[in-house]
């Protein structure tokens, strides 16, 4: 593993202590030494002489914990003979929406790059690729990394390309950065904004969720000239699942509804013609059924998308 690490300048994280991490690039291995090159995170990096210090090497996308004693050499640093090394396990963090209009700037090779931020999570950024050839490939370590929350000074550390993939709906080339080098205050100002912000974006969801179903209803129109109105549990544009009433037991999979109609806000937002599919049950009793739009117009179906979306669903 070191020896691949040293081929490919691998990105490195050093721990010393609770308040200091270093970010780093395999530069060589030699009779069991491995020589560091500090990157550049913003702030000058005074490297220490430390025992038995925490190190993850990440190399080929995956990401190796070793123990090693560390010592300043030049402008860089060299670990001593590695120990207890195993393969590491990334922390699970949730992923949010980046603010629009957000940026990263990094430094690869002689380059400095500025590209939009996608995503970010507590442990990296996902960032919208140009598709330059001369942009960073998959394991490149990238120094003098920054971007900016809404609040607070901006964050600078290092990172490592996990990987470069094209989107699957519009070819996009989406890159993953793992960040590296972050200073402990940084780090807990990133976790705690992603929390916030996850817990904010669970609440809204739950509240356009109410504002969906509190002011829905569906009228069901059969094919006896019997109508009903029923509770709406979910939406889709292609149809939408109903709380039933111990009174639809004659709701069966496969049959056709005449006509059912979404109702939104006292506005009816789609009627056409529909068949029963999954009925979901519980002793006897019926609890949903998934309904299917059959022959709805075009117009209907967007009507519905915009409902959807207007409700961020």
């Amino acid at each position: 593993m070191l020896a691949r690490a040293a081929e490919k300048q691998a990105a490195v994280e050093v721990f010393v202590g609770e308040s200091m991490r270093i970010a780093a690039a395999v530069v060589s291995v030699v009779a069991g030494v491995v020589r560091l090159r500090v990157l550049e995170t913003g702030e000058p990096t005074v490297v220490p002489t430390a025992a038995a210090v925490r190190v993850v090497v990440h190399v080929d996308g995956r990401s190796w914990d070793l123990e090693a004693d560390l010592s300043p050499v030049g402008d860089g640093a060299a670990l001593g003979q590695p120990r207890r090394v195993r393969a590491s396990q990334r922390r699970a963090s949730a992923r949010i929406p980046a603010a629009a209009g957000s940026t990263v700037l990094f430094a690869a090779g002689e380059r400095v790059f500025r590209r939009p931020i996608i995503d970010l999570a507590a442990s990296g950024l996902g960032v919208e690729f140009s598709g330059e050839a001369d942009e960073p490939a998959a394991g490149t370590a990238l120094g003098q990394l920054r971007f900016s929350l809404p609040i607070g000074a901006p964050i600078v550390a290092a990172a490592v390309v996990r990987h470069v993939r094209a989107r699957a709906d519009d070819g996009v080339q989406v890159a993953g950065l793992d960040l590296i080098g972050l200073r402990p205050e940084d780090a807990r100002r990133l976790d705690a904004w992603v929390r916030g912000q996850t817990r904010t974006r669970k609440r809204e969801e739950a509240t356009r969720a109410q504002d969906l179903f509190s002011a829905s209803s569906a009228v069901l129109h059969g094919p006896n000239g019997r109508s009903r109105s029923r509770a709406v549990v979910d939406v889709h544009p292609r149809g939408l699942v109903l709380g039933l009433e111990d009174g639809d037991r004659d709701l069966t999979p496969g049959e056709r509804l005449k006509r059912v109609e979404l109702w939104h806000d006292g506005a009816c937002v789609i009627g056409a013609e529909a068949e029963v599919g999954e009925v979901v049950s519980h002793r006897a009793r019926p609890l949903h059924a998934h309904l299917t739009w059959r022959s709805a117009r075009a117009e209907d179906v967007a009507r519905v998308t915009r409902l959807l979306r207007r409700l961020g669903r």
